[in-house]
């Protein structure tokens, strides 16, 4: 059975409701291994700054639009048995190994150790080369971007 990892960002709303839906699909096929979570980050912005980044891009109304769903998602998480990443990974035999970049030293030595054959990405960072290489089949990155209107 080949085995998979993840490298994604540590996102409430979007990544871990994802996930949350997605890792039991996944497990039917292949063995799952573990996550590796990094900061959320849009490009160099952090916290308060990605909240403006939102409004400035998509207007008020969008920006109220998604606050709510923000909100909805966090009630719905809040509600669950499984509402963190501990949890997800308990509940699915996983690891959990959590840095500040997955560009690390740490990183490479935690995904050496899990001789994985596929990485699914989905972090706002660019990989090097060195973090690429460590799936033996190759990585899976999925990209959020704007597009144009």
């Amino acid at each position: 059975m080949k085995r998979v990892a993840f490298i994604l960002q540590e996102d409430y709303v979007w990544t871990f409701s994802s996930w949350y839906r997605t890792l039991p699909l996944i497990k039917k096929k292949y063995e799952l291994v573990g996550i590796v979570l990094v900061p959320k980050k849009l490009a160099n912005m952090r916290s308060f700054q990605i909240s403006l980044w939102y409004l400035k891009t998509f207007g008020i109304i969008n920006f109220l639009l998604l606050g709510l769903y923000s909100m909805k998602a966090t009630f719905k998480r809040l509600s669950s048995k499984f509402n963190n990443w501990e949890k997800l990974c308990d509940l699915h035999k996983m690891d959990l190994f959590k840095s500040s970049n997955p560009n690390s030293p740490e990183v490479s030595s935690w995904l050496d150790s899990k001789n994985i054959d596929i990485a699914f990405i989905s972090v706002p960072y660019i990989l090097d080369d060195e973090i690429i290489s460590k799936a033996k089949l190759g990585m899976i990155n999925k990209h959020a971007s704007l597009l144009p209107s």
